[in-house]
């Protein structure tokens, strides 16, 4: 799973605007990366990575058992910040 974010809500972040940069790209490389490694390959990206296709995302994962590698840009902590 391939998160990036390019933009955020600002309201949940006291006056910043919640433009980021290069954060797509960087979900699109790591998907580059496990495609390449055989792996399904899945990606959310700004305007399709909301809370309801995530959960969706994570029960479908879980009902396969398969093995799950998150990838997210920008990280949660960096954003909380």
């Amino acid at each position: 799973m391939n998160i990036g974010l390019n933009s955020v809500d600002p309201k949940h972040y006291g006056g910043w605007d919640g433009q980021l940069a290069g954060c797509e790209n960087d979900a699109n490389d790591m998907a580059d990366i496990g495609a390449t490694a055989n792996f399904d390959v899945k990606k959310l990206l700004t305007k399709d990575a909301t809370v309801d296709n995530l959960k969706l995302a994570y029960i479908v994962q879980l009902r396969h058992w398969s093995l799950t590698i998150i990838s997210s840009s920008p990280t949660p902590d960096t954003v909380a910040n």
